[in-house]
């Protein structure tokens, strides 16, 4: 797979981010303030948050990183990798003020399903088998982010690959 074709999905109008914005939090995020990209290659070296795999999806808001979730490809699977928070202010603003963890999965699947992407599955590792997890200074939400997007990718358990896997048909 190649992110070139991916990246002219990149960013998303404003308004497509309404669904994701959680009710009720004030003051509400700003859907002009928030901007999606599918980063590859030099492009991610401007990023704070460190990345790795082959390309990475990262959610900004006003300028700031909020996520970054980051793939490999093999073959004609597309694997996450990451799915990290950034460390600032308004990184905290965007994962208590909208669903990130859904964002996230519905923008894998949305690359995966790209007819030119030629993904037929979307794979991930179990949280423990990931670089930097258990590292992490927020184990617990580092493993339940892991576990979220799971769910609402609608990845399997596969216990022959010890993956968690989705076909895309």
């Amino acid at each position: 797979m190649s992110f070139e074709a991916a990246k002219s999905r990149y960013p998303l109008p404003p308004e497509q981010y309404r669904r994701y914005i959680h009710s009720g939090i004030q003051p509400p995020l700003a859907p002009e303030g928030i901007r999606t990209d599918l980063l590859v290659g030099a492009e991610r070296l401007a990023l704070k948050t460190p990345t790795t795999g082959d390309g990475s999806f990262v959610l900004w808001y006003k300028g700031c990183e909020g996520v970054v979730a980051s793939y490999v490809t093999t073959d004609s699977d597309l694997m996450v990798v990451q799915l990290q928070g950034a460390n600032s202010r308004k990184s905290y603003r965007v994962a208590t003020g909208m669903d990130t963890n859904r964002l996230v999965a519905d923008e894998t699947l949305a690359i995966a399903q790209l007819p030119e992407a030629d993904i037929t599955r979307v794979t991930m590792p179990h949280p423990s088998d990931i670089a930097g997890v258990s590292e992490s200074a927020t184990l617990e939400q580092a493993v339940t982010r892991y576990q979220a997007f799971a769910v609402l990718a609608f990845l399997r358990w596969s216990q022959e690959e010890h993956l968690f896997v989705r076909d895309i048909i």
